[in-house]
């Protein structure tokens, strides 16, 4: 949280939190959804076509 306080010292803080719990829940739901969609390939592969 350091970082972000030193890099955005005009922010309100509201949008530190924001910034920084985007940086943590964006790429685990990239990661789930990659996980879902493999899954879903695994069981019916005609349903997903990667390209």
């Amino acid at each position: 949280m350091d970082t972000l306080n030193n890099y955005h010292v005009g922010l309100d803080p509201a949008i530190k939190t924001f910034i920084a719990v985007s940086l943590i829940i964006g790429p685990l739901a990239i990661a789930g959804l990659v996980m879902i969609l493999k899954r879903i390939e695994k069981n019916r592969p005609e349903r997903i076509r990667w390209k």
